[in-house]
């Protein structure tokens, strides 16, 4: 018997892996609570339906019956529930936050990691868009010179920033520079500033130090535990780095972190505070210095 799989969208058809799977005619409209795509009912294959699912783009998939201990395993299993039947489960599947992707490509063209922090952080908090630019590069291109440590033949300034679409109600706003495919398990900060007044809609090129930035501003010390910016210098061999440059509007006139916090607790603060948020992602190729 085929595996059923009832999309949103009621069309006749295969699922995303076109293997034995058939989707039902009809619509389904999950429980208000689950909010999710498609549901799969069933024994047969979850990994292979559900990875042709999440291929196709779904975000998150309810299934019923049958979800067993290799996928939990497989980090795909959140919230699941038993004891629904002799074998059964219940739970939902998301697809793993942080995806290992087999590539012929040259470690040194491609990036460390393939999950992007931000997104991830979207998943669990959706906020509004910020539009941030640079006039120094481009949303993935490469960073310009300067924005390179002096170690590599740079000059430890961070690009100008501009951002647009701040939303009523915010109060500050916070700057940071995090590098998540630094060879570390916990990415690298070279960057993290906060209680910028609200009226800021720019910051020129800089070494990033409270004197650079406009009054009331507060600057972390970076994972070189210096209080500016830090340029990149991405290791030999571990393939192309990414800089997420962010800019969160917050709805708060001022954070209150104790002297010397880290980034890191900046962006746990930040997060139930952001009312919208600015990404740009600059590259960095170990290979080019």
């Amino acid at each position: 018997m085929h595996d059923c799989v009832r999309d949103r969208v009621g069309a006749e058809g295969q699922a995303a892996d076109g293997d034995g799977v058939q989707v039902a005619d009809e619509v389904e409209h999950d429980p208000t609570d689950r909010g999710c795509g498609p549901m799969v009912e069933r024994e047969p294959a979850h990994v292979d339906v559900v990875g042709g699912l999440f291929a196709a783009g779904e975000r998150e998939v309810a299934v019923e019956d049958g979800l067993v201990r290799d996928e939990i395993e497989k980090g795909l299993a959140v919230c699941v529930e038993s004891g629904h039947g002799p074998q059964s489960t219940a739970g939902w599947m998301r697809p793993p936050v942080r995806p290992i992707v087999a590539s012929d490509e040259p470690k040194e063209t491609r990036t460390m990691f393939d999950y992007d922090p931000y997104a991830a952080l979207a998943e669990l908090r959706p906020v509004p868009e910020l539009t941030l630019t640079s006039p120094d590069f481009t949303h993935g291109g490469p960073l310009p010179l300067f924005a390179w440590s002096a170690s590599r033949g740079g000059e430890d300034r961070s690009p100008a920033l501009a951002w647009t679409g701040a939303p009523e109600g915010t109060h500050s706003f916070a700057v940071s520079c995090f590098d998540p495919d630094a060879p570390t398990g916990s990415g690298y900060w070279h960057w993290a500033a906060y209680n910028l007044p609200p009226e800021t809609t720019h910051l020129s090129w800089g070494d990033g130090t409270v004197d650079a930035l406009p009054e009331g501003a507060v600057v972390l010390p970076n994972e070189a535990r210096s209080e500016r910016f830090v340029g990149a210098a991405p290791p030999p061999g571990t393939g192309v780095h990414r800089y997420f440059f962010v800019v969160d509007a917050l709805d708060v006139d001022a954070l209150d972190l104790p002297a010397g916090s880290t980034p890191a607790v900046l962006g746990f603060n930040r997060h139930f505070h952001t009312l919208a948020r600015g990404v740009l992602v600059g590259t960095a190729d170990p290979a080019e210095r």
